[in-house]
This record gives structure tokens, sequence and C-alpha cells, in this order.
């Protein structure tokens, strides 16, 4: 099996809940890694860069890439992307020959490429933050499933001048991924009859202590409006659990619980 990580950067847009944007955010950069799942060789790596329409300052203080470099060397791209470019990046990141996708926030980095490149919808993927198994791997609580902390925890050795480029982010899901058998994994996930669950409370005051412990529990604090939520697929029995536990936190918790499809 043939496993092709994909990581885009992009003009980063928010969302009311402060999570990046995929339906408005642009592709700046996109990078992929393509390894054989069973001899764990990397066989290939492709970087590619776009001219973006609307540039974002904020955007580019994370990802580094100086708008002239991207106007003067980035391929124009369109929504939907065209069959010339299309040809070309498929052939270049090895999607022609991967057999799964792999992103390490699959929701976001899918949602931004379906935008360009519909057909990828219908591909398999697998997101590398929730599918796989850390903290069963490592032993561990983590206290974070941001790559670099949890790539940490793995002893990857994180160069900084890496990090938030595509390319770089590719290697560190590489890093993190080579653990584990993917075909194992998709096999699993395709026989987990777990629910995907969006947990939110209704808005309520902020408060510093009170949050942590909420964030203990997998919430994230929302503050336009300010609300916690948790989304993630948990058994029926466990979303129950967590209403208690949030509870003992703040009782004048109301709970609003929806199930979702999943969205990579």
């Amino acid at each position: 099996m043939l496993v092709l990580i994909l990581d885009t950067e992009t003009s980063s847009q928010f969302t009311e809940r402060g999570d990046l944007d995929a339906a408005a955010s642009e592709m700046v950069e996109i990078a992929a890694l393509v390894y054989d799942n069973d001899s764990k060789v990397v066989i290939s790596k492709h970087c590619c860069l776009f001219k973006v329409q609307s540039w974002s300052k904020e955007a580019e203080q994370i990802h580094r890439i100086p708008e002239d470099l991207a106007n003067k060397h980035g391929m124009v791209i369109t929504i939907p992307c065209s069959d010339d470019v299309r040809e070309y990046i498929y052939d270049a990141i090895g999607l022609t020959s991967a057999d799964v996708i792999m992103a390490y926030n699959a929701s976001f980095d899918k949602n931004v490429l379906v935008k360009y490149f519909p057909e990828m919808e219908k591909m398999p993927w697998i997101c590398a933050m929730r599918d796989l198994p850390h903290e069963e791997f490592l032993g561990v609580k983590l206290k974070s499933k941001k790559q670099v902390m949890v790539a940490l925890e793995y002893g990857v050795v994180i160069d900084p001048r890496n990090l938030h480029r595509a390319l770089g982010d590719c290697e560190l899901t590489y890093q993190i991924a080579q653990n584990f058998d993917i075909q194992e994994i998709l096999e699993e996930r395709e026989n987990d009859k777990r629910k995907y669950v969006d947990i939110t409370t209704d808005p309520g005051p902020f408060n510093a202590a009170r949050n942590d412990k909420m964030k203990e529990l997998g919430f994230r604090f929302q503050f336009q409006p300010k609300k916690h939520w948790r989304k993630s697929r948990v058994p029926e029995d466990e979303v129950e659990e967590l209403k208690k536990k949030a509870l003992e936190i703040y009782d004048g918790w109301n709970f609003k619980t929806e199930e979702y499809e999943q969205d990579y």
C-alpha cells in the first residue's frame, strides 16, 4: 500500500469558532510525501507554490512565504482546477499511484483541496491526528494533539525552520505515521461503530480554571458566541459520561448534542 501524505498552507480565513475556514481559505502551497506502508520507505517528495487573489499577512507570519515570492514563482490555479494544471499536480504529488491520502488534520486539508479537485471527495482519506491511536501506542495521556506536540512525544527532532511549511509538516506526519500499519488502521476504522458527535454547552461566563478542566475533557472554548464544544467519535454511553463530568465542573451547563458525518 502506498500512502500519500498531503499538507496545504493557505490564506487562513477563520470561522466563528476560531477554526481555520477551509471554504474561505485559498491554497498558497501544497506538499506531498509518498511512502510504502510495509517497508516505510519514502518514495517521493514534492512541493508547489500558488498565486492567490486574497493574500493574508496574518497567514504569511505563520507559513513565512513572502507574497512576492508566491506571485513570482507560484502557479496559477483556479477553483475548480483546470485540466492541465490538475494533470501536472496529480503526477507531481503522486496521487495517481497512491492507495490512500493522509493529512495530519484531514478535515481541513481535504475541504481545502476538494474545492480545487472535486474528485478528491471520493478518495480514501485518513486523519493522522484522529485516526492513529497515539495515546494507546505511547502509553500516555496527550496534553495536546497539535502536530508538533504529538511529534515530540514520538521523539521526533523538530527543525523550527520547517514548521508550518507544507513539506516540513508532511515529514512530521510521516515520522509519526511510520509507527503504524495504515492498512490495519483503515480496516479497524471501517469496523468501528461509534458515532461522530458534536457536544456544545450554552453560552456561559469564561473562567480560566474552569476552562482548563473542560480542556482536560476534550472541550474547546469559543469566544463568539461564548460556549464550550467537543467534536469527536465516541460511544453513546461516553457522551452521557462527558456531560456528567462537565456538570461536576459547572452545574449550570445546558447541552446540545448533534450527530455529524465524517468530514474527511
